[in-house]
């Protein structure tokens, strides 16, 4: 809407019914009186009270088949003065067809957007047109465009259709004064009636102001949304809108898509699915509001998108859709790493479940086998035990046995030997004899005594020659002693010393080798203390 129709339109608002009447009154009046300019303010004031982008008059040349522009009011530059009449909304819906008005919220998906060259070149949107009349037949249009869709209050047809029976006064004459008067009469009635409608005005026009504020706030989200929207015509094949996004991720500009068939867009693959949607829809099934397709985009990368749409009918025949599209490229691979990592942790998890079972199998065979090694160990424990009290019970029986055989030996040699022993020493014998008998008898004392250190594990070595020498020198016999005792030599008996000290482990030692037998336990200190 210009800013002079805008204003307009808010004056009026604010002025109120009377004020609006009034102006009609004196428009009415202008129109009698000159009707030259008549035309123009029509125009002007359809335009300030309605509001849009620009208004026209539009006449119908003899022939029927061209429109001549007549008049207008905040035309664009370049605007035609004269064109071909067919395919014009103005000259299809109200002269063609003779209707008193016609009005058109949204274009956009209108066979007008090719045939009316001024919609396509200009953008237009909305229309709001009356037939101006004469004897009875259309001989032209006034008509208002608007750039965007928009919401015709229900008073402004018949507004229109009033102020285009004035143009056609001013235009072109009345043919005699009755049928003036008779117009001017209609103009009146018509004006009472329009006042009735005056009524609803106020709050009609900050309806149609809340309706361009919202109209313009969608236009705006929907060219500022990160997501790619746009509008589909089914049946001719194309992209009637498409949204800033939608541009920014095919990598197409809205020109070049807007001249695009739809389906270049879609893979091989996808586009076959797009075909069995088509087909499935015609024969009447249920198809879902969304699906995942692959698109190549303008550099020939794949992305996935899924489409969210929603179908347009005139009728019940499918003509077209309103499409949301969300590029979910990275979403997808994002998902498919997703479960490739899910398809890993559960092979994972099934090996360790695995490893794990084998894991508690072999546990419990070694718990098993341990159970068997603890009840072989009690058993074997429990024999060893058996077997220790029998060895200890041996061993008691053996010393009692050996204690015993002592004590026999001992009352043996006692009752036996010594009486024997006393008889022969009173015999008269002589001093060796004498020597003799008392070695017996210390002999004797030793057996009848404690153990003698021969019977050590030391003594095992010496021989038996050895043995009596280290007796004789334990208890105290001199070299020459024992050698006349055991009928050897000095030097012989030096000789079975030596071999003594040695096996002792007292060679090159200075120990006594007398104080060394005498100990009773010759393996004690050996350091000649």
């Amino acid at each position: 809407m210009s800013t002079k129709a805008t204003a307009g339109a808010q004056g009026d608002g604010d002025a109120g019914p009377a004020a609006f009447v009034s102006r009609l009154t004196t428009l009415a009046n202008a129109v009698e009186n000159n009707p030259a300019d008549a035309v123009r303010q029509v125009l002007r004031d359809a335009l300030g009270t309605i509001g849009g982008r620009f208004a026209v008059y539009s006449r119908l040349d003899a022939s029927g088949k061209r429109l001549i522009r007549s008049d207008g009011w905040a035309l664009p530059d370049g605007f035609p003065a004269v064109g071909r009449a067919a395919g014009r909304i103005a000259y299809e819906l109200c002269l063609r067809r003779a209707r008193p008005g016609a009005v058109w919220l949204d274009l956009a998906d209108t066979p007008y957007q090719q045939s009316d060259p001024d919609i396509r070149r200009y953008k237009i949107k909305a229309f709001i047109g009356a037939t101006v009349s004469r004897a009875g037949e259309p001989v032209g249009c006034l008509a208002l465009y608007d750039d965007r869709p928009r919401q015709f209050l229900p008073w402004h047809g018949d507004y229109l259709s009033l102020v285009a029976n004035w143009v056609g006064q001013a235009a072109h004459g009345a043919e005699d004064a009755e049928r003036t008067a008779r117009e001017k009469r209609s103009a009146l009635n018509t004006l009472l009636a329009t006042m009735a409608f005056m009524t609803q005005w106020k709050e009609g026009l900050s309806i149609s102001r809340a309706l361009d504020e919202s109209q313009a706030l969608n236009e705006q989200m929907l060219q500022l949304s990160p997501t790619a929207i746009y509008r589909l015509d089914i049946r001719a094949n194309r992209f009637i809108m498409v949204n800033d996004y939608m541009c920014e991720a095919t990598g197409y500009s809205e020109a070049e898509l807007l001249e695009m068939n739809p389906e270049s867009l879609l893979t091989p693959e996808s586009r076959r699915r797009f075909h069995q949607r088509i087909v499935d829809m015609a024969a009447g099934k249920s198809v879902p509001s969304h699906v995942d397709w692959d698109v190549r985009t303008k550099s020939g990368r794949t992305e996935w998108v899924r489409f969210h749409v929603r179908h347009l009918y005139e009728g019940d025949t499918l003509w077209g859709a309103n499409v949301v599209a969300h590029f979910i490229t990275e979403q997808k691979k994002n998902e498919k790493e997703l479960e490739r990592y899910r398809r890993r942790l559960e092979s994972l998890v099934q090996e360790r479940t695995r490893a794990l079972s084998l894991a508690n199998e072999k546990l419990r065979e070694e718990i098993i086998r341990g159970r068997e090694t603890a009840d072989a160990l009690r058993l074997n424990t429990s024999r060893l035990e058996e077997l220790n009290t029998a060895m200890r019970v041996l061993l008691d029986k053996r010393n009692e046995d050996r204690l015993q055989t002592e004590e026999n030996i001992r009352v043996n040699l006692a009752q036996l030997i010594e009486p024997y022993l006393d008889r022969l020493g009173k015999s008269g014998l002589n001093a060796t004899q004498k020597q003799y008998l008392d070695v017996i008898r210390m002999n004797i004392g030793e057996v009848l005594g404690a153990p003698m250190p021969e019977l050590s594990a030391q003594y095992y070595a010496f021989s038996p020659t050895e043995l009596q020498v280290a007796n004789l020198i334990r208890n105290g016999r001199t070299t020459k002693d024992v050698a006349r005792l055991l009928n050897l030599s000095p030097r012989t008996v030096e000789s079975y010393r030596d071999n003594i000290r040695r096996k002792l482990g007292l060679k090159n030692r200075k120990v006594n080798l007398r104080t060394f037998l005498s100990r009773s336990d010759p393996d004690g200190d050996q350091d000649g203390r």
